[in-house]
């Protein structure tokens, strides 16, 4: 990987931060302190377990993403730093190598474009960093990076129950397409953006809103060609605005 490439996504970054917090990557030095962040998010942050489950993770991450000089063997780290240099928040983009398993292996991907994945992994910020921007901004770094690496295929996977995570990557144009058990049975909604293509619409006629305790359920709609465009803040509490994608003109 082109380390220049990664200096260029950082510096961009850096446009979405907050005054005072800071971007870098993480390199293997850097592994105690991640540690110590993820499990303070896992454990005393997250109302509800199921929003992130350690053994959903491949069991070499984080440290195949960690290298010497930043960039690991299979994929690569951003953190985020207070102006104390306190480690507050990273995100993970992975890279998988041609013929390697990754979700988007659960989507309709054309084979020949098999090999352009970038998936958008493990991203945590500290609680009193919450509400600064910080997650969007390591989604947007992450899709900055994806395509200048030539990778046209941005995908994530998120507990359908989890609307901050899927919330902000529905935000940055991913979309949720597919419900899918993936490892220990875990139930994940499979988000997915074509970095090269233009940004599809929904089809007003089929839109559905449905509350998020129910997003679980719908298997059958997603099943049935529906995505998942938006999150919805109402009085009566968070929905996800689902619909199939208009097709153009000629497209069966």
């Amino acid at each position: 990987m082109s380390w220049q490439l990664h200096q260029d996504a950082l510096f961009r970054l850096a446009a979405f931060l907050p005054a005072g917090v800071s971007g870098r990557l993480l390199s293997s030095a850097d592994a105690e302190v991640l540690a110590g962040l993820r499990l303070e998010v896992v454990t005393r942050q997250l109302a509800d377990p199921n929003c992130y489950r350690l053994e959903a993770e491949s069991p070499d991450f984080p440290a195949s993403h960690l290298g010497e000089a930043g960039p690991g063997e299979k994929g690569v780290i951003a953190g985020l730093f207070d102006p104390a240099r306190v480690l507050i928040g990273y995100a993970a983009l992975t890279l998988p190598r041609p013929g390697e398993y990754s979700r988007a292996d659960l989507l309709d991907l054309p084979a020949d474009q098999r090999h352009l994945v970038a998936y958008l992994a493990s991203a945590m910020v500290r609680a009193d960093w919450q509400n600064h921007g910080l997650h969007h901004a390591l989604v947007e770094w992450r899709l900055i990076l994806a395509g200048a690496l030539g990778r046209r295929h941005a995908v994530s996977a998120v507990w359908p129950g989890n609307h901050q995570s899927w919330g902000h990557l529905v935000a940055h144009g991913l979309r949720g397409k597919k419900l899918a058990r993936v490892e220990k049975g875990l139930l994940r909604l499979v988000l997915h953006r074509d970095l090269a293509a233009p940004a599809p619409l929904p089809d007003p006629s089929s839109l559905q809103v449905i509350p998020l305790a129910l997003l679980a359920d719908q298997m059958a709609l997603f099943d049935g060609g529906y995505w998942l465009w938006r999150r919805l803040r109402q009085p009566e509490g968070i929905q996800a605005e689902l619909a199939r994608p208009l097709r153009e003109e000629g497209e069966s």
